[in-house]
């Protein structure tokens, strides 16, 4: 059962390795530790810095979901 999750998050629509969510999630959820940790105190605030990385993150996983779309509506490769 994880199995078939991880598979549906890290797979574009063909069931092929998407490079763009397996470096993304990870990155997104870093951020959100970071992010936590700079709330709190924890770390150094750097609000410049921790919005151009989440800006990346995110922006791998909209790329993502963008190609997975035209591959479900039948213009992808």
């Amino acid at each position: 059962m994880m199995k078939k999750f991880l598979a549906e998050i890290f797979t574009d629509a063909k069931g092929r390795p998407e490079i763009k969510m397996l470096l993304g999630v990870p990155a997104v959820i870093v951020g959100l530790v970071i992010g936590a940790l700079m709330l709190l105190g924890k770390v150094a605030k750097d609000w410049t810095g921790w919005g151009a990385f989440m800006g990346v993150a995110v922006g791998l996983i909209i790329t993502n979901a963008v190609t997975d779309a035209a591959i479900d509506k039948g213009g992808g490769q």
